[in-house]
């Protein structure tokens, strides 16, 4: 996965690595495998693009609760942000 000109083992570390505030498009290239993780993407992060090839894509994954976080926080991935574009992604949610 690469986003900000670096490498990251975790799509939520390429997302922390764009600086708040952003003004320009970011798009994070997302490796084909599975990521079990809570994705949140700050209102301060906007232009960004979870990004990946459509003959392989990744899945996003994540087993929390509404009863663990609440409705809205139990989700997979949560966008609160201005302009985020999400293309070939595999978004799952298991409770």
């Amino acid at each position: 996965m690469q986003g900000g000109g670096g490498e990251f083992d975790t799509i939520t570390k390429a997302i922390e690595s764009v600086p708040s505030g952003n003004t320009k498009r970011v798009i994070i290239s997302i490796r084909p495998r599975s990521y079990k993780e809570k994705i949140r993407i700050e209102r301060n992060k906007p232009f960004i693009t979870l990004l990946r090839d459509p003959k392989n894509m990744p899945n996003l994954t994540f087993d929390g609760t509404a009863k663990q976080y609440g409705t809205i926080d139990s989700a997979t991935l949560i966008t609160e942000c201005s302009y985020f574009v999400g293309a070939n992604l595999n978004i799952e949610h298991y409770s």
